[in-house]
């Protein structure tokens, strides 16, 4: 990662290299730096001056040299060829991370569809406890309505018997 940022850096500056006057030079504006490492992303960066003639006239090769006949379009294909495979790496990346990002949102959809099942399925369970917690209150209720009717029956039961014997007692 550092790496990658140190690169781009220093591509910018071979960039900004290729296009700037010398200032060495008395502020000649006729030289111009250009890199020899067209095709490389390579930290050393040999230079040479060139005459702005020079270059517009096709006479410089990748490698440094002064030729005549090295067509000004070869060179900037040469110069286009990392941008090219940076380009071509970046769109990978980038349909790499767009496919990522589509499997989240569908991870996201399918999670989402299932915590709403789990509420559902949840406030059902609530609504079953507060029904049986109902039923539980009123089941007690009788349960005591009932406790309480047996007991009275029992004093009556209790007081009946107590009659009985007294009255047979009595005869």
């Amino acid at each position: 990662m550092e790496d990658e940022k140190k690169k781009k850096r220093n591509k910018k500056k071979k960039n900004k290299q290729t296009t700037k006057t010398t200032a060495e030079d008395g502020g000649d504006q006729n030289h111009i730096y250009v890199s020899s490492e067209a095709n490389d992303y390579s930290q050393d960066s040999e230079t040479a001056t060139m005459t702005t003639a020079e270059i517009q006239n096709g006479q410089l090769d990748v490698n440094r040299h002064q030729s005549n006949g090295t067509q000004p379009a070869i060179l900037a294909e040469a110069e286009k060829q990392p941008w090219l495979k940076r380009e071509a790496i970046l769109e990978e990346t980038i349909k790499g991370l767009q496919e990522e990002k589509d499997y989240y949102i569908q991870k996201e959809a399918t999670l989402e569809e299932t915590i709403k099942s789990l509420r559902n399925e949840s406030d059902s369970h609530m609504e079953k406890l507060v029904t049986l917690e109902e039923t539980t209150k009123q089941l007690r209720n009788e349960n005591d309505l009932h406790t309480q009717k047996e007991a009275t029956l029992a004093e009556a039961i209790k007081q009946l018997q107590n009659k009985m014997i007294h009255t047979h007692k009595r005869r």
